[in-house]
């Protein structure tokens, strides 16, 4: 089995928290350690609250706290009841301790059409992502053709001389003309003192 190894008649493997510890290939009932407890659930199917894409998990009523808890699954593992999961508790009571999840045969009606219903939820959720890429690819190669062009222009710009336009030419300003002399330049707020 890959990612776990038979210490004797330990199976040496670290539970599942969230659907990415979840391997591709599923355990099967011949994994488990001899007389390890199975808790068997039904499958459910939602949208995660980030991307709004469809996922499944298994809901198990808890024993100790009365209430459902949701562990990962994966749609592509099928409905078979021979899959097997070791997953982290999801109860706040207790010591805590992981334990083999798998879907109840009983409710294997109610699990095809989950599942059903997720694979057909994920093909619409799929089109729309892929209508949505598609449309942020055209825009973002419309921008890039756009800044292309600008830079395009801007280039030639630069290489092509700028047209010489003939101007009036004007003369240059006269030098200053100096004081007279003897004509001192009072400071300011002062008149003028003529020492001749």
């Amino acid at each position: 089995m890959p990612g776990c190894e038979r210490r004797g008649t330990v199976l040496d493997l670290a539970p599942a928290a969230v659907v990415f510890d979840l391997p591709a290939e599923p355990l099967r009932r011949a994994a488990m350690p001899p007389g390890a407890p199975l808790r068997l659930g039904r499958l459910e199917w939602y949208r995660d609250g980030r991307r709004g894409r469809p996922s499944v998990c298994v809901v198990i009523h808890c024993p100790r706290c009365g209430q459902p808890h949701r562990h990962p699954w994966r749609w592509d593992w099928g409905l078979s009841p021979d899959v097997v999961s070791f997953q982290e508790a999801r109860c706040w009571r207790g010591t805590r301790v992981s334990y083999w999840i798998a879907l109840d045969p009983r409710a294997m009606r109610e699990n095809a059409a989950a599942h059903a219903e997720a694979h057909a939820a994920y093909l619409d959720w799929k089109a729309a992502e892929d209508g949505l890429s598609a449309e942020a690819k055209r825009l973002r190669n419309a921008a890039v053709k756009a800044r292309r062009k600008a830079v395009r222009d801007e280039r030639r710009a630069a290489e092509t001389p700028a047209p010489v336009v003939a101007a009036a030419v004007a003369p240059p300003p006269a030098a200053p003309v100096p004081p007279p002399i003897g004509f001192h330049r009072p400071p300011a707020g002062q008149g003028a003192v003529n020492r001749g």
